[in-house]
Protein backbone atom coordinates (compact mmCIF):
# COMPACT_ATOMS: atom_id res chain seq x y z
CA UNK A 1 0.00 0.00 0.00
CA UNK A 2 1.44 3.40 -1.19
CA UNK A 3 2.30 5.95 2.08
CA UNK A 4 2.55 9.77 2.17
CA UNK A 5 4.05 11.86 4.52
CA UNK A 6 2.95 15.65 4.10
CA UNK A 7 5.80 17.89 5.74
CA UNK A 8 5.80 20.99 7.08
CA UNK A 9 8.82 22.89 7.89
CA UNK A 10 8.21 25.63 10.50
CA UNK A 11 7.72 24.00 13.68
CA UNK A 12 8.90 20.65 12.47
CA UNK A 13 12.44 21.10 11.06
CA UNK A 14 12.76 24.09 12.86
CA UNK A 15 11.79 25.41 16.70
CA UNK A 16 12.23 28.41 18.73
CA UNK A 17 15.71 28.18 19.03
CA UNK A 18 16.57 27.68 15.89
CA UNK A 19 14.62 31.25 14.95
CA UNK A 20 16.89 32.67 18.23
CA UNK A 21 20.23 32.00 16.03
CA UNK A 22 18.71 32.78 12.83
CA UNK A 23 18.61 36.46 11.76
CA UNK A 24 14.85 37.93 12.35
CA UNK A 25 15.46 40.97 9.68
CA UNK A 26 15.11 38.21 6.97
CA UNK A 27 12.05 36.56 8.35
CA UNK A 28 13.94 33.53 7.40
CA UNK A 29 14.00 30.62 10.27
CA UNK A 30 16.21 28.08 8.49
CA UNK A 31 16.72 24.36 9.59
CA UNK A 32 17.91 23.50 12.36
CA UNK A 33 20.47 20.66 12.12
CA UNK A 34 19.81 18.52 14.77
CA UNK A 35 16.00 18.24 13.50
CA UNK A 36 17.13 17.92 9.86
CA UNK A 37 19.22 15.13 11.18
CA UNK A 38 16.35 13.19 13.17
CA UNK A 39 14.02 13.42 10.35
CA UNK A 40 17.11 12.29 7.56
CA UNK A 41 17.84 9.25 9.97
CA UNK A 42 14.34 8.57 9.86
CA UNK A 43 13.61 9.18 6.09
CA UNK A 44 16.78 6.91 4.94
CA UNK A 45 15.44 4.07 6.17
CA UNK A 46 11.71 4.77 5.01
CA UNK A 47 12.29 3.98 1.10
CA UNK A 48 8.93 3.27 1.04
CA UNK A 49 7.26 6.60 2.04
CA UNK A 50 6.52 9.50 -0.36
CA UNK A 51 7.18 12.93 0.94
CA UNK A 52 4.59 15.50 -0.72
CA UNK A 53 5.66 19.08 0.63
CA UNK A 54 3.01 20.95 2.39
CA UNK A 55 4.62 24.02 4.18
CA UNK A 56 4.28 27.56 2.68
CA UNK A 57 8.24 27.31 2.16
CA UNK A 58 6.96 25.93 -1.24
CA UNK A 59 5.98 29.52 -2.23
CA UNK A 60 9.76 30.80 -2.24
CA UNK A 61 12.97 29.13 -4.22
CA UNK A 62 15.12 30.51 -2.11
CA UNK A 63 13.51 28.63 0.84
CA UNK A 64 12.94 25.44 -1.26
CA UNK A 65 16.78 25.74 -2.36
CA UNK A 66 17.45 25.68 1.43
CA UNK A 67 16.16 22.63 1.60
CA UNK A 68 17.50 20.64 -0.79
CA UNK A 69 20.75 21.95 0.35
CA UNK A 70 19.93 19.86 3.68
CA UNK A 71 19.45 16.85 1.68
CA UNK A 72 15.21 17.35 2.10
CA UNK A 73 13.36 15.67 -0.86
CA UNK A 74 9.94 15.48 -1.92
CA UNK A 75 8.01 13.99 -4.74
CA UNK A 76 5.88 16.97 -5.07
CA UNK A 77 4.20 19.99 -3.31
CA UNK A 78 0.57 20.17 -2.44
CA UNK A 79 -1.31 23.05 -4.60
CA UNK A 80 -2.00 26.75 -2.81
CA UNK A 81 -5.39 27.14 -3.13
CA UNK A 82 -5.24 30.77 -2.40
CA UNK A 83 -8.39 30.70 -0.27
CA UNK A 84 -8.38 30.93 3.79
CA UNK A 85 -10.11 27.41 4.00
CA UNK A 86 -6.93 26.45 5.32
CA UNK A 87 -4.31 23.10 4.40
CA UNK A 88 -6.16 20.30 4.91
CA UNK A 89 -7.78 21.53 1.78
CA UNK A 90 -4.70 21.87 0.37
CA UNK A 91 -3.55 17.89 0.89
CA UNK A 92 -7.44 17.04 -0.26
CA UNK A 93 -6.85 18.54 -3.59
CA UNK A 94 -3.30 17.04 -3.36
CA UNK A 95 -5.16 13.58 -3.72
CA UNK A 96 -7.80 14.36 -6.28
CA UNK A 97 -5.52 15.82 -8.53
CA UNK A 98 -3.62 12.42 -8.53
CA UNK A 99 -6.39 10.53 -8.61
CA UNK A 100 -5.48 8.87 -5.09
CA UNK A 101 -8.09 7.65 -2.96
CA UNK A 102 -6.95 8.61 0.22
CA UNK A 103 -9.09 6.33 2.39
CA UNK A 104 -7.07 3.67 0.17
CA UNK A 105 -3.85 4.48 1.39
CA UNK A 106 -1.23 5.07 4.57
CA UNK A 107 -0.83 9.16 4.92
CA UNK A 108 0.67 11.42 7.95
CA UNK A 109 0.80 15.09 7.83
CA UNK A 110 3.51 16.43 10.09
CA UNK A 111 2.76 19.97 10.88
CA UNK A 112 2.86 22.41 13.69
CA UNK A 113 -0.35 23.73 12.86
CA UNK A 114 -3.90 22.30 13.93
CA UNK A 115 -4.33 20.80 10.11
CA UNK A 116 -7.96 19.15 10.29
CA UNK A 117 -7.10 15.94 9.05
CA UNK A 118 -8.19 13.88 12.15
CA UNK A 119 -6.33 11.06 13.41
CA UNK A 120 -3.66 11.43 10.10
CA UNK A 121 -2.04 14.84 11.81
CA UNK A 122 1.28 14.03 14.11
CA UNK A 123 1.51 17.81 15.55
CA UNK A 124 4.74 19.44 16.65
CA UNK A 125 5.49 22.64 18.27
CA UNK A 126 7.88 25.49 17.77
CA UNK A 127 8.81 25.36 21.16
CA UNK A 128 10.32 22.03 20.38
CA UNK A 129 10.14 20.97 16.70
CA UNK A 130 10.74 17.10 15.64
CA UNK A 131 10.76 14.84 18.36
CA UNK A 132 11.41 11.08 18.26
CA UNK A 133 7.84 10.70 19.65
CA UNK A 134 6.26 12.34 16.24
CA UNK A 135 8.36 10.13 14.04
CA UNK A 136 6.96 6.80 15.84
CA UNK A 137 3.36 7.94 15.54
CA UNK A 138 4.43 8.55 11.94
CA UNK A 139 5.57 5.38 11.73
CA UNK A 140 2.12 4.04 13.35
CA UNK A 141 0.25 5.56 11.13
CA UNK A 142 1.89 4.83 8.04
CA UNK A 143 1.91 1.45 9.26
CA UNK A 144 5.54 0.95 9.37
CA UNK A 145 7.00 -1.94 11.56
Amino acid sequence: MRKYLFLDIDGVLNNNATWTRCSHASNFTGVDPVLRDRYLAWRDRRPQVSVVLSSAWRHADAWMDELKRNGIHWISTTPDNNTLSGRHTEIYQWFRDRNVDHTKVHWAVLDDMSVKVGKHLVQTSMRHGLRLKHLHRVDRLLEID
